[in-house]
């Protein structure tokens, strides 16, 4: 709980002129793929995905291989999508992410109108990171960093205060290090171990 205080940050500053070429770039790319989304039966007329086309071409993409749901059904998470023998599926998951730009990042980007945003992160009764955010729509301005993409220039909408920078580091395997230092101080030796030697 103290690392993830370290990690909330308040009062970082948008950049509008660079949130409003984001929202323009990806309406653009938007343009052109839609008709192709619309064509192959993956979105209707009202913009509404038609999830049994889309599964239906998941299927037929991995075959015997399809990783599917807990009820049967094929998985269209992103990266099902990008994984896909698929230049269909591969270009709707393309669509997929523009969608949520315009549709979350930009107006979270846009929330406060003062260009500030925030971020707030907690532990939950699971133990999986929280973070303040979007909630039932209306839109806070708070949001989880991490989850913003590193690509498409939405964190380049994010400046630094006047003479910082931002550093971002990204430890690989934290939480699980973390575990087994845990297990090791619950005198778990031979679990802390394993899950040190990537076990």
């Amino acid at each position: 709980q103290f690392c993830l205080q370290l990690l909330s940050v308040w009062g970082m500053q948008t950049a509008g002129d660079a949130v409003s070429a984001l929202a323009r770039d990806a309406q653009a790319a938007l343009d052109e793929i839609k008709p192709l989304a619309q064509g192959w039966g993956f979105v209707r007329a009202d913009g509404t995905r038609n999830m049994k086309v889309i599964q239906a071409e998941v299927a037929r993409a991995y075959g015997a291989k399809c990783p599917r749901t807990p009820t049967g059904k094929p998985q269209t998470g992103e990266q099902v999508l990008d994984a896909a023998d698929s230049p269909k599926l591969q270009t709707f998951s393309e669509y997929a992410t523009l969608i949520k730009c315009l549709n979350n990042d930009v107006p979270n980007l846009r929330a406060s109108g003062t260009g500030w945003i925030s971020t707030r992160y907690g532990c939950a009764d699971t133990l999986r990171t929280t973070s303040g955010g979007d909630r039932k729509g209306k839109r806070t301005g708070l949001m989880a960093m991490q989850n913003l993409k590193q690509f498409g220039g939405v964190r380049e909408c994010i400046r630094p205060r006047p003479g910082f920078v931002f550093y971002n580091v990204d430890a690989k395997g934290l939480e699980l290090r973390a575990f087994a230092d845990l297990c090791a101080s619950k005198g778990w030796t031979g679990t802390a171990e394993t899950i040190r030697r990537g076990g």
